[in-house]
């Protein structure tokens, strides 16, 4: 299983461990930082987002020309030769039938196929047909380990996609619980970033992450120490889980 860590530009805690790690990035972002261009081929592996998430929470639908975004992730996609990049996941904003519009226009100008994200909201047909016509594809989950359903629900998801030789991102699931029983070729998480919000420290203990007692170990006051630390024992975690094949 493949574990993508997720979340905005901290190069110096990057460069802590020279870039050698799984890296899901927000096309959004990442377009204003050429730091994030040029380190790109660093990364173990590289996965792109639209960004698209961060117009559907802050709700700025009429600000954004969706086709002018569009071509601009296009030709980052081409420019920086992107292999692993997420359709633009703009369904509750836009809906389904421009996001497969868009899907097309991804896919015919940069010779590629996208990574088409499954909510289930678009039926179970949908689903079917996905997994027949991609090599890898993904469920829109996000925020918590269970959105719309439970571990039961994603194993079947999972195992019907294995079924067709089509591979399955978990977006945003790092529950240890759900990864210790579905078999996900891939996930991301921006967990690593959580201990800095909380002022928590983390620590991989061998099978999985685990969150210390801050009032009987105490916490670290410097912020950059505090993301130094979480962010290795997050990367331990994930080189752990790369050979890791879950039946």
């Amino acid at each position: 299983m493949k574990v993508y860590l997720a979340g905005e530009s901290y190069e110096e805690i990057f460069e802590k461990v020279d870039y050698k790690f799984n890296k899901l990035d927000s096309f959004f972002y990442a377009k204003k930082h050429l730091i994030r261009e040029q380190t790109i081929p660093r990364y173990d592996r590289f996965l792109l987002d639209s960004g698209a998430f961060t117009f559907m929470m802050a709700k700025t639908k009429k600000k954004v020309d969706i086709d002018k975004f569009t071509d601009e992730y296009i030709e980052y996609i081409n420019n920086n030769k992107i292999d692993l990049f997420f359709e633009m996941d703009v369904d509750s904003i836009f809906g389904y039938e421009k996001v497969k519009q868009l899907r097309r226009k991804i896919e015919s100008k940069t010779g590629k196929q996208s990574i088409p994200v499954f909510h289930m909201k678009r039926g179970l047909d949908d689903w079917n047909g996905m997994i027949k016509d991609y090599d890898y594809v993904s469920l829109g989950i996000a925020g918590k380990d269970v959105a719309w359903g439970d571990t039961e629900t994603f194993y079947k998801f999972v195992m019907d996609a294995r079924n067709q030789n089509c591979k399955v991102h978990g977006l945003g699931i790092t529950g240890m619980k759900t990864l210790k029983k579905v078999p996900f070729y891939s996930v991301d998480s921006s967990s690593w970033l959580a201990g800095n919000r909380y002022k928590t420290l983390v620590w991989f203990n061998g099978k999985e992450i685990k969150t210390l007692d801050t009032k009987k170990k105490g916490r670290i006051k410097n912020q950059l120490q505090l993301g130094h630390h979480n962010f290795g024992e997050w990367v331990k975690f994930s080189k752990s889980m790369e050979n890791k094949i879950i039946i």
